[in-house]
């Protein structure tokens, strides 16, 4: 019942675009206003607000694992099974693959693990952000432009208002500031709004094709397949148990990110392609999420 509203908003951008009262473009500037104002307030905010312990330090490396390893896989693949692959191709498969779609996961793991389960999701997917609009986007912008040199690259990278976002709550949080209680009024709502926007501008881009389904194999296996295994060697790795190692590997299997769209239409990459993926992993997260979190929990960690 927690998808419902999801579900409801991504309907209503389908059957708007259907009845041409929103357009791709009404889509595209959703989703320019997301990356240019939503998601620097939620990387601020996850900055500023997370309380990182000793025991919680290993989640906080788990997205960074999983985009570094999807990352060198791609590049393997590059040079094999997908050497004739266009470069913005390339750079809109890789930011599927390596981007988790961990506000999907909440509603399941609220369902299953409780208070305890989500605090544990809400580190990864805090960092999960930070790394998507650093790390990742580097890489992302730097295949977008192809053979462009190394300065451009790092221009589009440092006028990145997700990157001052960053800078700015790391300040902010080694001041050792309380943030205002009125910056938090406003900052939460708005926050919030983030997934919202981005699953009423799918809705809106949402195809009923899926388009290239040979790559999206391709992305599917690196997404929900070898983030299993990347997953599991994680746990095993750091000697996490419990609840812990549950955590980690309920969040490894999420379906491809939202933000991937995002980034797409940003750097000009192949958009359809980009939405008909997310589009295609949501109905198969729907489907197999809540059989995956049974198989884990019924695993002794």
């Amino acid at each position: 019942m927690q998808l419902f509203p999801l579900v409801a908003i991504f309907i209503i951008g389908v059957v708007l675009r259907l009845m041409g009262v929103a357009t791709e473009k009404h889509s595209s500037l959703l989703l320019r206003l997301v990356f240019y104002f939503g998601l620097p307030i939620v990387i601020f905010l996850a900055i500023v607000k997370v309380q990182l312990n000793e025991s919680l330090l290993s989640f906080a490396l788990l997205p960074l694992v999983i985009m570094s390893v999807t990352l060198v896989s791609v590049l393997v693949l590059k040079r094999s099974l997908l050497q004739k692959i266009k470069p913005k191709e390339l750079a809109t498969l890789l930011a599927g693959a390596a981007i988790l779609n961990l506000s999907f996961m909440y509603p399941f793991v609220a369902t299953s693990y409780g208070a305890d389960g989500l605090a544990r999701l809400a580190v990864i997917d805090c960092f999960n952000a930070i790394m998507i609009f650093s790390f990742l986007y580097a890489i992302i912008a730097g295949m977008a432009q192809h053979r462009a040199r190394v300065s451009k690259t790092i221009t589009r990278v440092l006028a990145a208002p997700t990157l001052w976002a960053l800078i700015a709550g790391l300040l902010f949080k080694l001041s050792g500031s309380a943030l205002p209680h009125v910056a938090i009024t406003i900052f939460e709502p708005a926050a919030l709004l983030v997934s919202w926007t981005l699953i009423f501008a799918l809705g809106i881009k949402f195809k009923w094709h899926l388009k290239n389904p040979r790559l999206f194999v391709v992305q599917f296996l690196l997404r929900f397949i070898l983030g299993a295994i990347v997953g599991i060697c994680f746990v095993k790795l750091f000697h996490l148990h419990g609840l812990d190692a549950e955590i980690v590997l309920v969040a490894s299997v999420a379906p491809i990110g939202l933000n991937s769209i995002t980034l797409a239409e940003i750097e000009k990459l192949d958009v359809d392609f980009a939405v008909s993926s997310v589009s295609a992993s949501l109905i198969i997260g729907i489907v197999t999420v809540p059989f995956i979190i049974h198989f884990i929990h019924s695993i002794a960690w």
